[in-house]
């Protein structure tokens, strides 16, 4: 006779019952099962709150979760904000972008939202700029000195000028 988890079975006339919702070892009675125990064998099937398999790696497929990467695993490890960077496999880090005059950096690690990158002064030539703050209107910029630069009214004029010894003149329109 076979008796499921939590079905009794009446004997008699006297109203004895026998359950089944206990486990029975060689060894002991109790209502909660030791699956470690040498009387449990086999692989229990996920119909039954197993994972049907013998294995973490089967289990993890049969069960629909995500395999072992050491990428995932790196990542899930961080404590730390900021952007994220692989720095080799299986390897993280947080980086935060920094800014130096005259470029300024707003929330460099993304916390807050996303990185803001603006200029705040004048860039200098050294670095691709200008190093004037203003220049006026209808005015011609040119190089005065060695990274240095100037302006000078155009007045509808082109300057042009070249290596010493080389004649230059303006042009004008009208």
């Amino acid at each position: 006779m076979t008796v499921n988890n939590g079905a009794s079975v009446l004997l008699g006339t006297a109203g004895a019952i026998i359950q089944s919702n206990q486990f029975i070892t060689s060894t002991s009675i109790s209502s909660a099962v030791d699956l470690a125990t040498t009387e449990v064998n086999g692989i229990l099937p996920i119909a039954n709150g197993g994972t049907g398999a013998s294995t973490a790696v089967t289990a993890l497929s049969n069960l629909g979760g995500q395999p072992l990467d050491a990428d995932l695993t790196a990542i899930s490890a961080l404590v730390t904000t900021g952007n994220l960077v692989r720095t080799g496999a299986g390897t993280y880090a947080t980086r935060t972008i920094i800014g130096s005059s005259p470029i300024a950096v707003a929330d460099g690690d993304g916390v807050a939202g996303n990185p803001t990158i603006s200029l705040t002064g004048i860039v200098p030539v050294a670095n691709g700029g200008t190093g004037l703050s203003t220049a006026p209107v209808n005015s011609i910029l040119y190089a005065s000195a060695a990274n240095t630069y100037s302006s000078q009214p155009g007045n509808n004029q082109i300057l042009i000028s070249g290596p010493a010894g080389v004649r230059c003149g303006r042009a004008r329109f009208q």
